[in-house]
């Protein structure tokens, strides 16, 4: 945890000191969440699912203390708070995203799900690998069978 919080207020600081990297920061991170959840269909999943929960939250979450609060510290406490519980929640809404998918399409979400998980690995990685190339697994080298 302690390493987690270095490395979030050094983004941090880099990001204030060199605004232009904080794209290619955000990119990182998100490859390293994606690869951290195995880097195919359901890490991809769990990356969309937990960003359109998380923006707009930590958003409204920002509007509402901000507009609500008397002192500033105040402000960052209450809304480091929130994030913070909003954020457990939204891991956990992402981590489930599949079965979101199960319960929103009944049994054609099955399907879809099936479908969606054999496109990507043989149609779709290819090019994502071509675009993300942090993802491309290392080739497995088989032993030649010995005569």
């Amino acid at each position: 945890m302690k390493k987690h919080l270095k490395q979030t207020f050094a983004n941090i600081d880099q990001g204030v000191r060199e605004p232009r990297t904080i794209g290619a920061m955000i990119r990182a991170n998100l490859v390293t969440l994606w690869l951290s959840r195995g880097g195919g269909l359901y890490g991809l999943g769990y990356v969309l699912t937990f960003l359109a929960r998380e923006v707009p939250d930590a958003i409204a979450n920002f509007t509402e203390v901000v507009s609500g609060s008397a002192s500033v510290a105040g402000a960052i406490f209450e809304w480091l708070v929130r994030f913070g519980s909003d954020t457990l929640m939204n891991m956990l809404w992402a981590f489930l995203w599949p079965v979101q998918l199960i319960e929103w399409l009944g049994g054609w979400g099955i399907a879809m799900l099936l479908a969606a998980f054999f496109a990507f690995e043989k149609l779709l990685r290819p090019m994502v690998e071509s675009v993300v190339p942090e993802l491309k697994r290392p080739s497995v080298v088989t032993p030649a069978d010995p005569l």
